[in-house]
């Protein structure tokens, strides 16, 4: 027997559609703010806002969201008054960039995530945000092919290129987050039940990623596009997910090896494109140095300049500290060993809502694999995505329905494969 379909009052929908069209704004166009507001202000208003927002949707009493609202934005302001006092105190701006990330806005926003899942607002949300990365991934290919930025972003578009084709930026943090923002979508686009729909809606958002010149978001959405063809895959990756699962710590345990008895902390190559190929090799290569020196990383503080150093063909000597690109890199610095746990356990927490969420699963697998070439915390627009793909996540290992909102033809969870179509 087919799941009661959930409804969502009008008022709700048009909150969420609309908190949901700003939120994507700002996460694919913080480059229009400029330098008018920093831009974690404005991450930690508007996850504020976004959580006071869902628990009044949420149906409690009155009072108690009265309650809650008051509690959580005196949280926000005493979090980061204290963060900061400490910053300042001790002179160190990267600690409080990480605190404010790891203390305040993950959870904001993954409580944020969390909850719209539970309370059946996460299809809105996700097809506002499809409609933001379709049309930004139009002006990509217009940025490309034109090779100009539409945002009039001249010089920060310029030094985003490479040898190769042009590089789209338009309105985002970085041409790699660019990248990594539509990769996602192209996830997410297993939601639209048509395929008249979706079929071109998938094609554009994949042209979109090849044109910010982002190799590794390009080839995972073009396999995860692939993927969405063919049902009984997704299938089969519900009931064993343990399978990936497996893969997934052969995986982590290949790249210990590689990094600890086959790369060194050299770059080769005499271009920028195989500079670029290889400088994640050599920046993994001395994280085992770093580890076992700094077991605890820095504790969220700033590393200090010079002293993690690589080699290189075409510049020379490269910082580590001023040149990372990785999300694991990142974590390493921040917390050592317990940075990498932390990492790891992202991917268990994609992996287990697989079995109830696939596409919600994959789509988050898909942008934790990105933070291997890229620091999804780094960035303050964009790890907004992260943060509330992995609340939602979380949500589907203590709802047996939080699959509902994220149904399509191709993906249903396991409880409702086999079921009467709505």
């Amino acid at each position: 027997m087919a799941q009661q379909k959930q409804v969502m009052p009008p008022a709700a929908h048009w909150v969420r559609t609309v908190l949901g069209l700003v939120l994507a704004a700002f996460v694919f166009y913080p480059s229009i703010l400029g330098d008018l507001v920093p831009l974690r202000v404005v991450a930690l208003a508007l996850g504020t806002v976004a959580l006071l927002s869902e628990v009044w949707l949420s149906g409690n009493a009155r009072r108690r969201n009265l309650l809650l609202s008051v509690a959580v934005t005196i949280a926000v302001i005493v979090a980061v008054g204290t963060i900061e006092t400490i910053a300042n105190t001790n002179h160190d701006r990267m600690s409080a960039v990480n605190a404010e990330h790891m203390l305040v806005l993950f959870p904001l926003y993954s409580i944020f995530g969390a909850l719209s899942f539970r309370n059946a607002g996460g299809r809105v949300l996700t097809y506002t945000y499809l409609v933001v990365a379709s049309v930004t991934a139009v002006l990509a290919v217009i940025e490309s092919v034109f090779t100009v930025s539409l945002l009039g972003r001249g010089m920060t578009f310029l030094t985003s290129q490479r040898e190769g084709s042009t590089r789209a930026l338009v309105g985002a943090e970085h041409v790699l987050v660019l990248g990594a923002l539509l990769a996602v979508a192209v996830a997410l686009a297993a939601t639209v039940n048509s395929l008249r729909f979706r079929i071109p809606l998938t094609l554009v958002l994949i042209a979109g990623c090849w044109a910010t010149g982002s190799r590794a978001a390009a080839v995972l959405c073009v396999l995860v596009a692939l993927l969405q063809v063919f049902p009984r895959a997704v299938t089969f990756m519900q009931k064993r997910w343990w399978v990936l699962s497996a893969l997934t710590g052969i995986a982590f345990f290949a790249l210990a090896m590689l990094s600890t008895f086959i790369w060194s902390p050299f770059i080769p190559g005499k271009t920028g494109v195989d500079y670029s190929a290889n400088y994640r090799f050599a920046s993994y290569a001395l994280l085992k140095q770093v580890l076992i020196e700094r077991p605890l990383g820095y504790v969220l503080g700033t590393v200090p300049s010079g002293e993690w150093m690589m080699n290189s063909q075409l510049r020379g000597p490269v910082d580590l500290a001023r040149s990372a690109d990785s999300e694991l890199v990142f974590a390493v610095f921040a917390a050592g060993w317990l940075g990498i746990i932390v990492y790891m356990a992202t991917f268990a927490v994609a992996l287990l809502a697989l079995r109830n969420a696939p596409v919600l699963g994959i789509a988050t697998l898909l942008l934790n694999s990105l933070g291997f070439i890229m620091s999804l915390h780094g960035w303050d627009a964009s790890s907004m995505l992260w943060y509330c793909l992995l609340g939602a996540c979380t949500a589907t290992l203590t709802w047996r329905r939080a699959g509902r909102p994220f149904l399509s033809p191709f993906f249903r969870p396991r409880s409702t494969v086999g079921d009467d179509p709505e």
